[in-house]
């Protein structure tokens, strides 16, 4: 899993950017919905 959640934050935190610029509601979901390595890095951004 660790390889997973490598692979996917870069492409995800892009998401979550373009998502919270336009619709910040939509950015919540994600972060909830993503794992727990995602999830912490996603708060880190915030």
């Amino acid at each position: 899993m660790r390889r997973q959640w490598k692979i996917i934050p870069r492409p995800l935190l892009e998401t979550v950017l373009n998502n919270h610029a336009g619709h910040p509601r939509v950015a919540n979901p994600l972060i909830l919905h993503g794992p727990r390595g995602v999830g912490k890095k996603t708060l880190i951004v915030h």
